[in-house]
């Protein structure tokens, strides 16, 4: 019960709450070429697949058919929102680099949580806590924050310089990688290599690198 309500907060707070915004605002974007009754239906879409995909986040822990079920509609109907939505996007709307990355990033994460309606996938990848660490590492530092940083400059007028985009890009990658490369290590019994963690501490630090670069940059501008 314990782990179901952990499960329940992480994905409505990243999901229900972050990407649902961050999401909206792509819509907003996109009522400036589109039928409404068309996005609006999609939105909802995206809103039903986000409240019933809480159910493959259950799935490991209950094994019960009908979450599989629920869960499985609720992905595709998000995935085939999110697919119309990019399509739009892509085809018809002068494209900002930030928001074609967390579009592009958003359909991939989207397509790693479907995976969630295969009982096989569930049972190897539920007690792979490296796995399950680069997925949230995906949606949060990557997905979600490419869309924060679209927000910033949409909205708040706050743009990054294109090195501190670049570095964090680099780090957000080189990290990924290493974190799903041991998850799968694990899974199908690979060697890491001897350096792996050392690898992970110096690329993590280029974080610390545009996050004090950010800070001074905002300082001299103030």
């Amino acid at each position: 019960m314990y782990q179901s309500s952990i499960y329940f907060f992480l994905h409505f707070q990243y999901n229900g709450f972050i990407l649902t915004a961050l999401t909206a605002l792509w819509v907003q974007k996109l009522e400036k070429i589109s039928n409404n009754i068309k996005l609006t239906t999609c939105y909802y879409g995206v809103l039903v697949g986000i409240l019933g995909t809480l159910f493959l986040s259950w799935t490991g822990l209950f094994q019960t058919q009908w979450m599989y079920w629920i869960g499985g509609i609720s992905a595709v109907i998000w995935l085939i929102s999110l697919l119309i939505m990019s399509y739009l996007y892509f085809q018809k709307i002068k494209k900002s680099v930030l928001l074609s990355i967390f579009v592009g990033m958003l359909l991939v994460k989207t397509i790693f949580l479907s995976l969630g309606i295969f009982p096989y996938v569930v049972k190897r990848i539920f007690f792979n806590t490296d796995l399950i660490i680069s997925y949230l590492h995906f949606t949060f530092l990557g997905v979600i924050m490419f869309g924060i940083l679209y927000f910033l400059k949409e909205k708040l007028k706050i743009i990054l310089s294109f090195w501190s985009i670049l570095i964090y890009t680099i780090a957000f990658l080189s990290t990924e990688i290493l974190i799903f490369y041991k998850g799968m290590a694990i899974w199908f019994g690979f060697n890491l290599p001897t350096n792996y963690f050392n690898l992970l501490f110096i690329f993590s630090c280029l974080y610390l690198i545009v996050i004090s670069w950010t800070r001074q940059i905002w300082k001299m501008k103030s």
